[in-house]
């Protein structure tokens, strides 16, 4: 995959592409919608939607128009029209055409695929359906305890599924509206479902990272698909449902394929229980450990002390010191510290704090480091690196700091370039390190070669030796 276009649109909240996939809605916080030309990725048109932020935007099934749902208790009908642009010729635009007041806020809207109803989520937990083309309200679905976060509605329009924040999925009868089944479905929000087009089965995201396939018929959880390392935040399956796309918080897309592998429901429902069962004894083991004032055994190999707290109040102190070092101007004096330590400079003053942490210590007081301060002591490792400076503690330091800091440092754009010459000259450093081991260890069983040919012996068998001088000196006891 590759990114095709960038558009400047704000704080965007939701989006939808426009039949035939040369323009796209945004829905920003401040309320407007946006039309914009995929093409050239310049703006066609702008309208001050709502007062409030626009949540949820729900293409028609004809695909003659769409609807925008707000926090400011309002639903709007939009239609698609073409309208004359000069010499340009006609270009596309959207036209108010109703409005529809609701209660609270919205947040979700769902045409049935046969546009008889629309389906509407308020903040007050409930589910309003109503008749597409009268408004007439049709049905009220009360059930869950926080608000829907998001809805769908089966090919056939005979069922609607809904997630929450209380962490539960519905499935409700569009017939009377009746749940036929209610799923604790994730440790988390509910952010998203998406039924596969033309069955009963469906996908659910959620903020506890994973994404679950479900049978909406035989009330089945089917698989789980884990992967992301953040909230997954939104989904889309293509028409043949032979791929799911997931967005998740850590900022990366995954495609789930469909395979012609077959699961069997049972058995992934014991591996599951499996490793609840497991994580279940882990954190018993833990909390008995904590009462009766052990170790736990996943944890490092030391505790945090008041010596290890002020271990990493030295340690942010020098980084900084030497980032203030770093920002001076050369007509300014420099730090009176760095001056009686024999005018070094900030980067050394920092190694020489890190070398006076006891190796017990050192892994407590770094995980005691803000991220921002890591940062900082990320960029000072590339430096000491580079010029193969105390290679071994540094390495330590660098591998403890990616992992603890893992999911902030992928996140995070800037640190990419940081790391890349960091992969680039450790492996390096590291190279030339065991290239001079291995000559060390060459040249060593070189020596004891031709030792060894001249019949002297450099290596006997202490051990041996030991137990000679044990035995003679207890038979000059006994004796």
């Amino acid at each position: 995959m590759a990114c095709l276009r960038s558009l400047d649109c704000g704080y965007g909240l939701t989006c939808a592409f426009v039949p035939g996939n040369r323009h796209a809605l945004i829905g920003t916080k401040a309320g407007t919608l946006l039309l914009f030309d995929l093409a050239s990725g310049n703006l066609v048109e702008s309208h001050e939607a709502h007062a409030k932020e626009l949540w949820t935007i729900a293409m028609q099934p004809d695909k003659r128009g769409f609807v925008t749902g707000s926090a400011d208790h309002s639903v709007k009908f939009w239609e698609f029209e073409l309208e004359q642009d000069g010499d340009r010729g006609k270009r596309l635009t959207c036209v108010h055409t109703r409005t529809l007041k609701m209660s609270d806020d919205v947040l979700s809207i769902m045409f049935s695929p046969d546009q008889r109803l629309l389906a509407i989520s308020l903040l007050d937990s409930s589910v309003k359906v109503f008749y597409a083309d009268s408004l007439k309200f049709f049905l009220s679905l009360y059930g869950h305890k926080l608000p829907v976060v998001s809805l769908d509605i089966s090919a056939d329009s005979t069922l609607l599924i809904s997630g929450s924040a209380d962490k539960n999925v519905k499935v409700w009868g569009l017939d009377f509206g009746d749940c036929h089944k209610s799923f604790f479905a994730h440790q988390d929000t509910v952010t998203s479902v998406k039924f596969v087009s033309n069955t009963h089965y469906f996908f659910s995201t959620s903020k506890d990272r994973s994404v679950k396939y479900w049978d909406a018929d035989r009330f089945e959880h089917i698989a789980t698909l884990q992967g992301h390392q953040g909230e997954v935040w939104c989904s889309a399956v293509n028409q043949k449902g032979s791929f799911l796309v997931t967005g998740s918080h850590d900022r990366s897309l995954r495609v789930w394929d469909r395979t012609a592998e077959i699961l069997n429901p049972e058995e992934e429902r014991e591996v599951e229980r499996e490793a609840a069962n497991d994580l279940e004894e882990a954190q018993t083991e833990a909390r008995r450990a904590r009462a009766l004032g052990k170790d736990e055994e996943a944890g490092p190999a030391s505790k945090r002390t008041a010596e290890t707290l002020k271990a990493a109040e030295r340690l942010m102190e020098a980084l900084d010191l030497a980032e203030a070092d770093a920002v001076r101007a050369r007509d300014d004096p420099k730090n009176p510290i760095l001056v009686a330590m024999g005018d070094i400079t900030g980067s050394d003053y920092v190694l020489q704090t890190l070398d006076k942490i006891r190796s017990s210590e050192l892994e407590e007081a770094l995980l005691v480091l803000p991220f921002t301060h890591a940062t900082q002591l990320l960029g000072h490792i590339n430096k000491w690196v580079q010029v193969g400076r105390s290679m071994e503690r540094v390495c330590r330091c660098l591998f403890y700091l990616a992992r603890i800091h893992y999911n902030q440092i992928t996140a995070t754009q800037v640190m990419l370039p940081v790391l890349e010459e960091l992969r680039r000259n450790t492996r390096a450093q590291l190279q030339s390190m065991k290239d001079l081991v291995g000559v060390n260890m060459a040249g060593m069983s070189y020596l004891q070669r031709e030792l060894e040919a001249r019949g002297i012996r450099v290596f006997e068998d202490v051990q041996e030796r030991l137990n000679n001088v044990k035995t003679k000196k207890r038979k000059a006891t006994s004796s």
